[in-house]
């Protein structure tokens, strides 16, 4: 199991480039088959989404990722194109 925080994520709410890094470390860990936490927190995880699509952490492997708590997209104002929170789709598309 990769724990976001062994990659140096925070989840206190303040610190987006620890977590960011650390979400999209643990991801690139992994190998088919292995499984990713977001753990609860006193806080919550921030993902810096600032460059669009090209800040997604892709997940280009068979893995679980198990989020502990409530998942929540914000965006500071209502947006035409809101962001995407998770976007699945099949090999190849």
């Amino acid at each position: 199991m990769h724990n976001v925080l062994d990659y140096g994520a925070v989840g206190d709410g303040s610190s987006t480039a620890a977590d960011t890094a650390g979400i999209k470390a643990a991801i690139a860990a992994c190998l088919d088959g292995d499984v990713v936490q977001i753990p609860r927190t006193s806080g919550f995880f921030s993902f810096d989404t600032s460059g669009g699509q090209s800040d997604a952490a892709v997940i280009d492997k068979t893995i679980t990722v198990v989020l502990e708590g409530t998942v929540k997209a914000t965006t500071g104002a209502v947006q035409a194109n809101p962001p995407t929170v998770f976007r699945v789709t099949a090999a190849g598309v």
